[in-house]
């Protein structure tokens, strides 16, 4: 599978809403307006960036960027549209047990030291504002 595939909904991802409106600043950063629907990328997609999640808008998936962790809510862990029926109520009560503890470990460096990994992370998707 694809490192883009949560944000089209064909790998795990967390739906969340955008609390306050955020302006990027970077390239590599994704602007909200407050109460858009956003995805969340799973941990092992985050970038190790303390206090930021990678995230893509629900109505384009293509626009995807940084956003301050603190300026999301989320929702829920959703698994992939590609499971069927019965393997997603198999998986269910797991869903329950599991916290943003998973993506929010990802998050080791701080932000001023990894601009350049973020924009290498990034490189390969169309990274809009």
């Amino acid at each position: 599978m694809d490192e883009d595939a949560w944000a089209r909904g064909e790998d795990t991802y967390f739906s969340a809403v955008a609390r306050h409106n955020f302006t990027a600043e970077r390239q590599s950063e994704l602007s909200l307006t407050g109460g858009e629907e956003v995805l969340v990328a799973p941990a092992h997609r985050q970038p190790k960036v303390r206090g930021w999640l990678l995230a893509a808008k629900v109505k384009d998936c293509t626009k995807m960027g940084l956003v301050p962790a603190n300026y999301v809510s989320i929702l829920s862990k959703r698994l992939p549209t590609s499971l069927g029926d019965e393997e997603a109520a198999r998986q269910k009560p797991d869903l329950v047990r599991e916290t943003m503890e998973e993506v929010y470990d990802a998050e080791v460096d701080t932000r001023s030291d990894t601009s350049l990994s973020i924009t290498k992370h990034l490189s390969n998707n169309q990274v809009n504002h």
